[in-house]
């Protein structure tokens, strides 16, 4: 690959924000932070070479409708997909979980939800053994936590906000759990939960501008969680990082970018107790993909721009031993990045259906060191599938 520019951006910003805890008997307050929040980023902007494209085989839903996947994570004999569709369930849309084997062949499929919008953004497992999905039940935050059968064992709403798109989550080191979205008034909120699923507090954080929050990580444990999103606090937006305590009082926050769009998409807890965040960000060729990574104060350490094939972003990073793996869009082509602990590049695949739009949502890395990618693919003029691809630890397809 060849380095072709790098730019230097400094930003100044200076929020107020308020945050409104709305757990019972607890007084409304306001807090405000007139800390300067300056951001220098130095990005190289990398062109990346172009592979043959590999051919997705394995892919799930109905052709008459819209099968959307945006998480995956690993059973004992195989892998929990988790997203939404119309194709199946209650009317509208309705949560759509999809088990399959250790070969990607299906095992079941469930649909959760009523006559609404309902649907599912994040699955997690859980400490015993479990899994735990986040999303949205027509307004509402949702908590919904099902056994390898598929059966409900918690099914938690929220009505604390009116809650208008993404919500993910996670479990918390107290075995409990929480949520993060966006509410009507385009502000980050925050739900915590106990073990099961009954709501202990909740935040709502306001700066004067429109936010979105996409990824949550826990700090360690009891010291707070780190999410992640974008803001138009200066104009355009830039990614968002704050933290927050463990009661959900801001500590800091951060913001990166450039003079056009940035958004941080996903962010994972490094080795070195600092945060690797990926999204993308707007260049002279278009979006980029986007990574940055900080110390475990926010600052940031260093910041790389990958041009692939168009429009780009990554919506999902995992982090490995020593390096780190992405996937998302390229242009209408699936991608699954490979970069050392600096940023700089090992091996990219690019990944096909012949259609055309593909973006992938959610890289994990499996029990043989291999990667499990899940998304969705417009298969023709008015349907979408969902789609699993399962590679070695080089990246190269198995199924």
């Amino acid at each position: 690959f060849t380095p072709t520019s790098t730019f230097t951006n400094t930003q100044q910003n200076t929020f107020t924000f308020t945050e409104t805890n709305t757990t019972s008997n607890t007084p409304t307050y306001t807090t405000t932070n007139t800390s300067t929040n300056t951001t220098t980023n130095t990005i190289t902007n990398t062109n990346t070479p172009t592979p043959t494209n590999t051919m997705i085989v394995k892919l799930y839903g109905d052709s008459s409708g819209d099968d959307y996947s945006y998480s995956v994570v690993e059973t004992t004999s195989g892998y929990f997909m988790c997203g939404y569709t119309d194709s199946f369930g209650a009317g509208y849309n309705d949560v759509y979980v999809l088990r399959v084997d250790s070969n990607g062949n299906s095992v079941f499929s469930k649909t959760y939800g009523a006559t609404n919008y309902d649907e599912a953004y994040c699955i997690r497992k859980t400490s015993d053994n479990n899994y735990v999905i986040f999303g949205r039940k027509n307004l509402d935050a949702w908590l919904l936590k099902i056994d390898e059968n598929g059966t409900e064992l918690i099914n938690k709403t929220y009505p604390d906000f009116s809650v208008i798109n993404y919500v993910t989550g996670m479990q918390t080191s107290d075995t409990g759990y929480i949520l993060t979205g966006k509410n009507s008034s385009n502000h980050i909120f925050l739900i915590k939960t106990d073990d099961l699923g009954n709501k202990t507090w909740t935040f709502s954080y306001v700066t004067g501008a429109a936010q979105n929050a996409y990824s949550i990580e826990e700090a360690s444990a009891l010291d707070g969680y780190i999410i992640v999103g974008n803001t138009n606090e200066s104009g355009n937006f830039d990614v968002l990082m704050l933290k927050v305590d463990s009661s959900g009082n801001t500590l800091w926050y951060k913001t990166f970018g450039t003079s056009g769009t940035d958004t941080g998409y996903s962010v994972k807890k490094t080795s070195d107790n600092g945060y690797i965040i990926a999204g993308n960000n707007y260049s002279i060729n278009g979006y980029d993909v986007y990574i940055i990574k900080t110390d475990s104060n926010g600052n940031s350490l260093w910041a790389q721009a990958y041009n692939l094939l168009g429009d780009d972003i990554a919506y999902s990073i995992d982090v490995l031993t020593d390096c780190y793996i992405l996937t998302g869009q390229a242009g209408v082509k699936i991608f699954l990045l490979k970069v050392d602990l600096n940023g700089s590049l090992i091996w990219i695949k690019y990944f096909d259906t012949g259609n055309s739009q593909n973006t992938a949502r959610c890289v994990l890395k499996t029990t043989d060191n291999g990667f499990a990618i899940t998304g969705y693919t417009y298969i023709n003029a008015s349907d979408w599938q969902m789609f699993l691809i399962k590679t070695d630890s080089n990246g190269n397809q198995i199924w």
